[in-house]
């Protein structure tokens, strides 16, 4: 019997033993392929960068006649740096609904930024939601979702004969919300300190 015993427990040490090898070499192998992996990511990021547009507008909501002002931002996607370009193109395109383009721009980037316009009484835009898109020449060899994507709403303008409600009632058709009645809904005005509840002194 002891002799069975220490058979059995031979063989399950060998068996451990075995057991451990073939993972600590899985383990190894797996750490060598990471690395190696890592350090061709690295070389393919380094030879092809990828970049990123971002625009800053003065503001989402613009009359018809207004102008819409924005300033263009190049960087690299990985490090969120500045292009380091001396000089190069941007295209920015104001789309409608069905991203038919209505109007485009091409800018100069230097040292990754720019800035330009769109004076939208020029384009006889009528009411209503678009996008804006910029983009650079090399993004359009990718996808659409590396480009960059912005929505505006451009409401008509205010006519002062027919007063506010005509304004109102151009906006809400714009946005396809339904009208707030304010008279039907009771006002709850409270003054409260900033933990949330009235306090006794």
């Amino acid at each position: 019997m002891n002799q069975i015993n220490a058979i059995t427990s031979g063989r399950m040490r060998q068996i451990t033993f075995v057991s451990f090898l073939l993972f600590f070499s899985f383990l190894v192998f797996a750490q060598n392929r990471t690395t190696t992996n890592y350090k061709t990511d690295i070389d393919f990021y380094r030879s092809n960068p990828v970049e990123k547009v971002y625009l800053h507008t003065d503001r989402d909501i613009y009359a018809e006649n207004d102008t819409i002002w924005f300033k263009a931002y190049l960087v690299n996607a990985h490090t969120l740096t500045p292009d380091r370009a001396p000089l190069r193109n941007l295209y920015v395109e104001l789309c409608d609904q069905n991203m038919n383009v209505v109007a485009r721009n091409m800018l100069a980037v230097v040292k990754g930024s720019s800035f330009g316009d769109f004076v939208l009484h020029q384009y006889k835009l009528k009411p209503g939601k678009y996008n804006l898109r910029a983009y650079t020449g090399y993004q359009t060899n990718f996808s659409d979702a590396f480009l960059f994507w912005k929505s505006i709403l451009i409401t008509p303008v205010f006519n002062h004969q027919n007063g506010y409600k005509t304004y109102y009632d151009s906006i809400q058709k714009i946005n396809d919300q339904p009208k707030i009645d304010s008279s039907a809904q009771p006002t709850d005005l409270q003054f409260l300190p900033e933990g949330g509840k009235m306090t006794t002194a």
